[in-house]
């Protein structure tokens, strides 16, 4: 949906009718593209004064306006951006399989089964993705954990022994970039799984893991972010490191 047609100050400004408009309105959007002004009214059960109410308080002229916004975001959202994301998914696999890449998560490979406590963090989605990281990888041989309260303390201990594998798109998450500076400064080894090659949290870290995609904003409520960026590249990564992992083991148990 597009962000500028619904946005906080705009949703907070509907009154109690308002907002059954807007809640069928989200649920059965690509139908209200095609409907009459009369029938949106029938649908939510308020009069047709209430539904040009509504689009005034969305910038919009008139219903006719509405709709045009409204088919406007769909195609924002879906079919511009579905062509764009899935181009640089195949380039980003493409990517993956150079020799550039496949040297980084050799090295990765090595870091990670030589250490003594591997852990995955991120936050959001991107904790999601960490977390099948933290089980992939124990899958393959390599026992890792997954923190998923990002404000975890970690203990003031000796932590050389320590890989931290940080997955974020952005890589600019405040909460993500103080776990790697403290656990840094207690020196453990950051690894960080990223769509920003030139964040803070990859120039924090010992060994990058990056890709590039298009960073795509669903909505935003106030301080409050829907981020739609695609994960497959970051899941590949970790499948390919995983694999890497499985490989550096056997090698290791058949000296």
């Amino acid at each position: 949906m597009n962000i500028d047609l619904f946005n906080y100050e705009k949703i907070k400004s509907f009154n109690e009718l308002e907002m059954d408009v807007y809640n069928f309105v989200i649920k059965h959007t690509d139908k209200v593209t095609t409907m009459t002004i009369r029938e949106l009214a029938a649908a939510t059960l308020v009069s047709t004064t209430v539904i040009l109410r509504f689009c005034k308080k969305l910038g919009c002229n008139g219903y006719s306006e509405f709709k045009v916004r409204l088919k406007m975001s769909l195609i924002d959202t879906s079919e511009a951006i579905e062509e764009k994301e899935i181009s640089s998914i195949i380039d980003n696999l493409d990517k993956a399989q150079g020799e550039v890449t496949q040297q980084l998560l050799e090295d990765a490979a090595s870091i990670i089964c030589s250490a003594k406590t591997v852990i995955f963090m991120g936050e959001g989605k991107s904790g999601s993705v960490a977390n099948y990281g933290s089980k992939h990888l124990t899958d393959m041989g390599k026992l890792c954990f997954s923190i998923s309260d990002v404000t975890f303390i970690m203990p003031n201990d000796n932590h050389k022994e320590t890989v931290l594998i940080i997955m974020s798109v952005s890589g600019e998450s405040p909460v993500m970039i103080h776990q790697a500076s403290n656990l840094k400064r207690l020196g453990a080894t950051i690894i960080s799984i990223t769509n920003n090659s030139l964040s803070t949290i990859a120039k924090m870290s010992d060994l990058v893991l990056s890709y590039i995609v298009p960073s795509i904003e669903i909505a935003r409520y106030d301080s409050f972010r829907i981020d739609g960026t695609t994960q497959v590249p970051a899941v590949f990564l970790l499948e390919s490191l995983g694999m890497k992992v499985r490989q550096y083991l056997d090698a290791q148990n058949s000296k």
